[in-house]
């Protein structure tokens, strides 16, 4: 599935990341118990090509947020590698650092209430070798681009603005550095409707003029569908669906991707149909494929095999036994 190709901004290979369930101590270890561990990132492969939005789709808790963190160096792997433009990260981490930035889901928590505007957009520049005038100058030059007014925000703190105000200062905050790489974490949950659609047609209108990749993570199908280019459906920790966004918008594969598009509303789907049980423990997962106990289709080898990612038809990836032969 992955490709190696100069094209490729970004690749991982088998990433994985567990974190400590609970504290384990010097009793624990006298008594040799075992450690518990969350599989919050489980073998995770994908690629990202240069210039494309990447889509990442699953319920809360399914580790996307921290697969996020870990392609922006916020989190070290268990296990696994990731690759920028084929070098590995583990060899390049400064220089990636400087490449990569997060938006995240709550600007309102994300972003200082003790600052103003100016120094909260200026911050990612604090520490490189431009003068202040320049400094002042690329403030407002990515307040501008965002679409806001340097002389209305700059001396305003950020319960002072809107939530979508508040979203556009993350965004300038992101952009300052000239980032390749923008992971945004949820960047319209938080928002009302109509502010959703300003905010995803500024984050396009963003890539058209600066030719940013991004990792746009959701649990709104709906967001996938307006602004992908490839979409990674991940469920406890695995991606178990992958495809360009019209291939999953017309036929989604795995029993959980047609799941999540049952559940949300659109003009094509007016009766909504909640899922069904609720996600796996990470600590503990079920055996087998990790979604089989809440699939209408599953089957003895379901809850004793875990499925490959299979090439069902070009370019579309599924998880799932009802596609593998044995």
């Amino acid at each position: 599935m992955n490709e190696n190709g100069s094209d490729v901004l970004i690749r991982t290979e088998g990433l994985t990341k567990l974190f400590l369930a609970s504290k384990y101590g010097l009793l624990d270890r006298l008594a040799r118990a075992k450690p518990l561990f969350v599989r919050a990132v489980d073998n995770v492969s994908i690629s990202i090509k240069k210039g494309e939005t990447v889509v990442l789709v699953g319920e809360s808790g399914s580790g996307k947020t921290t697969l996020g963190r870990l392609l922006v160096t916020l989190e070290k792997p268990t296990s696994g590698e990731i690759y920028y433009e084929g070098i590995p990260l583990s060899k390049n981490i400064s220089a990636v650092r400087e490449k990569v930035q997060i938006v995240y889901q709550n600007p309102l928590e994300s972003l200082d209430p003790r600052l103003n505007i100016n120094s909260i957009v200026e911050e990612p520049l604090l520490n490189r070798k431009i003068t202040k005038e320049e400094r002042l100058r690329r403030v407002k030059e990515a307040l501008e681009s965002v679409g806001l007014d340097y002389s209305y925000v700059y001396f305003r703190k950020p319960k002072d603005l809107s939530g979508g105000q508040r979203q556009r200062v993350a965004l300038a905050r992101a952009i300052i550095s000239n980032p390749r790489f923008i992971v945004l974490d949820e960047p319209t949950s938080a928002l009302d409707a109509s502010i959703q659609s300003q905010v995803l047609n500024l984050l396009i209108d963003l890539k058209n003029r600066f030719n940013y990749t991004y990792l746009v993570i959701t649990h709104n199908i709906m967001v996938a569908e307006y602004i992908a280019d490839q979409i990674y459906v991940m469920y406890a920790g695995k991606i178990v669906e992958t495809g360009r966004v019209d291939q999953i918008m017309k036929k989604p594969l795995h029993p959980y991707t047609q799941l999540l598009f049952k559940s949300v509303p659109s003009l094509r789907n007016k009766r909504l149909e909640p899922m069904v049980g609720e996600p796996p423990s990470l600590i503990n997962p079920p055996p087998g494929c990790r979604f089989h106990p809440r699939c209408p289709y599953a089957f003895d080898r379901c809850r004793v095999e875990e499925p490959a990612l299979v090439e069902v038809e070009p370019g579309h990836f599924a998880a799932c036994h009802l596609y593998t032969k044995k």
